[in-house]
């Protein structure tokens, strides 16, 4: 009977090398610390030992044939399915097709079929294509009941000869990939696009770092990704490609990771924590930035994002409007939640359309006499005394939506200058509803 704990893996493996120990014993030594070791990682070692010592024998076949079916550690399994390719592949048809279909980690799929596509393309084109078969029977139901849809329908339309191998073998991946973390809640949001997944939405559960997520890293049609709680972006900056990412609530996550990621148009980093907006150069094609729920004090390095549209800075600590100049195209501003006492730094966005300065600290209408396009303006809950500031707007052709709701002015007369307003919310406790209903009596007359 074999002695497991007198020798380690490596130890047995130099030992084998120095002529010290034989072949049979060395690989029995190893086979046993395969079968009963509950430490993976020399159980790992010593098959990987084994594939160096590079025997081949009918005992080592069907060793690699039971751990490719029935052992429960992934690695173990992608080892022995990668040592079947290379030394037993005609033995181990059978196997290999059982694992790729019970096979539920995404890597191990990736990686197997990358080494049968080296071994016979014609081969693995028949393994993809089966697969593939297999999965448009399935009957399941939503959510990947739509991913399943999506493959029916391309495939009612085009032969599989019309796809090239490494395509077949992508969309198969990305079908395994949305089906594994689905199975484990982690995925809020998906969309498929031709087959592949172009956005995605994650919601990482016990997980330490990103990398740990099995098969993200080979989707590389995305075009959105989302993320969503604490975990290490270690490999974010292989997804340079984006043009949409979206970080929520990560502390982790620092605006420097994405310096070079030249294609995003949206840009929502939220409840992470930012101190300060930087580098952001590179990011010249972004429309929409959303940093919302963030520490920021001050309104910064955006200058050369001449494209952008959309600007959503809520629930930060911002006390003033500036920084702004250069944002020709901007459309929307969202500043609500924040400490700002003064409207001001404005004049130059002539494109400007919304502007919701919702719950600041702001005591007097100004500043907004330039903004022409303007049609929506939320000044609810402020400190706004007197609103007299509204007779310079009467310019603001555009102007239909005004919220003044719980700010403590009680004079109303300046809005007879706003005629095009379609909306206008008062709800104040310094206006009763007669003073108000008479003051638009008034108007109608």
């Amino acid at each position: 009977m074999i002695i497991l704990s007198i020798q380690k893996p490596v130890e047995i493996y130099r030992k084998y090398k120095d002529g010290a120990l034989k072949e049979t014993t060395a690989l029995d030594l190893l086979r046993s610390y395969i079968e009963h070791s509950n430490n993976p990682d020399i159980r790992s070692k010593s098959l990987e030992i084994i594939q160096k010592i590079d025997v081949k024998n009918i005992n080592l076949f069907l060793l690699l044939e039971n751990i490719l079916i029935s052992d429960s550690d992934r690695n173990l399994r992608r080892l022995s399915a990668e040592m079947i390719v290379k030394t037993y592949l005609k033995k181990g048809l059978t196997a290999l097709r059982w694992a790729l279909r019970m096979e539920s980690s995404p890597d191990f799929f990736y990686s197997i079929f990358e080494l049968l596509k080296q071994r016979d393309t014609e081969l693995t084109r028949s393994f993809v294509i089966r697969e593939i078969k297999e999965i448009l029977k399935r009957r399941d139901i939503y959510p990947i009941h739509y991913y399943i849809g999506e493959l029916r329908t391309i495939f009612s339309k085009t032969d599989y000869t019309e796809f090239s191998l490494n395509q077949l073998i992508s969309m198969l991946h990305n079908f395994k990939f949305i089906d594994h973390l689905l199975k484990r809640n982690e995925i809020a949001f998906y969309e498929v696009k031709e087959g592949f997944i172009s956005k995605l939405s994650l919601y990482p559960i016990k997980r330490k770092r990103l990398s740990e997520i099995n098969g993200l890293k080979e989707l590389t049609s995305l075009e959105g990704l989302g993320i969503s709680g604490e975990i290490e972006l270690d490999c974010l900056n292989k997804f340079k490609e984006l043009r949409t990412l979206v970080i929520e609530n990560n502390p982790h996550m620092e605006l420097e990771i994405i310096k070079n990621f030249t294609k995003l148009e949206i840009l929502v980093i939220s409840g992470c924590k930012l101190k300060q907006i930087n580098h952001l150069e590179n990011l010249q094609n972004l429309k929409r930035v959303d940093f919302e729920y963030n520490n920021l004090r001050k309104i910064q390095g955006l200058d050369h994002l001449s494209k952008l549209e959309i600007l959503i800075l809520k629930c930060n600590l911002i006390s003033e409007i500036d920084g702004l100049d250069n944002l020709r195209n901007l459309k929307e501003l969202h500043l609500q939640y924040n400490l700002v006492s003064k409207i001001k730094g404005l004049p130059h966005l002539q494109n400007l359309e919304v502007l919701n300065l919702e719950w600041n600290n702001i005591s007097k209408i100004e500043g907004l006499s330039k903004l022409k396009n303007l049609y929506f303006l939320n000044l609810k809950f402020n400190a706004i005394h007197n609103i007299s500031g509204l007779n310079k707007l009467n310019k603001l052709k555009n102007l239909e939506y005004l919220n003044l709701e719980n700010n403590p002015f009680n004079d109303i007369r300046s809005l007879r200058k706003l005629g095009k307003l379609r909306r206008l919310s008062l709800k104040t406790k310094t206006i009763s509803k007669k003073k108000v209903r008479k003051f638009f009596q008034s108007l109608k007359s």
